[in-house]
């Protein structure tokens, strides 16, 4: 099985004009959190300490829906190029993506983990396992995101009611806090688990 981890948003989309990046600066000192993508290499990293077959998906980090329909074409155009069934690994946002990649893909994705992640049921599959993995101290993901030029807001809900969906609670922990390699052996287990 091959994992693939997917990365979140960031206030100002990869590839943006210079000057994007001075509000991004700006707009940070308002945010609870700055957004990382390191995380994505390291987690890659751990796995593939474990023998595990990894890679990582970047996409430009958008926060419209735009960006997420974009992103979730290429994920499963990956998905479509990789042999046998993967599993994927998505934090925040990404977690969107990876679930709307999967919507007709069900036969390839043997699972979905996603962290922090922004609760949108019509995006969410219902065939495909997935584990939900949640701190109820996560306040970027309490803040929901913009989708579709701010006319549909996420319900900023953690906990995911469906009979495909484990849900996981990790108190005390921040966003950023999901990127830890403590939370890593986590997400490994998962993986592992049946």
């Amino acid at each position: 099985m091959k994992v693939i981890i997917v990365h979140g948003s960031a206030l100002v989309p990869y590839g943006s004009p210079r000057f994007r990046k001075g509000i991004n600066r700006f707009l940070g000192y308002f945010l609870k959190e700055e957004p990382s993508f390191d995380y994505v290499l390291r987690l890659q990293g751990y796995l593939r300490d474990r023998d595990i077959d990894s890679e990582c998906f970047f996409w430009n980090a958008g926060i419209f829906l735009k960006d997420f329909r974009a992103a979730a074409k290429q994920l499963k155009e990956r998905i479509e190029d990789t042999k046998g069934k993967v599993a994927l690994i998505a934090k925040s946002n990404g977690a969107i993506i990876a679930n709307m990649a999967s919507n007709g893909l069900e036969h390839r994705i043997q699972k979905i983990i996603q962290i922090g992640c922004p609760i949108i049921p019509r995006y969410f599959s219902r065939e495909i396992p997935i584990t939900n993995i949640y701190s109820p101290t996560d306040r970027t993901q309490g803040n929901g995101i913009i989708l579709n030029s701010m006319q549909s807001l996420s319900l900023c809900r953690r906990k995911v009611e469906a009979d495909n969906v484990r849900n996981i609670e990790l108190g005390g922990l921040d966003h950023a806090g999901l990127n830890s390699t403590d939370c890593f052996e986590l997400y490994y287990k998962e993986l592992e688990s049946n």
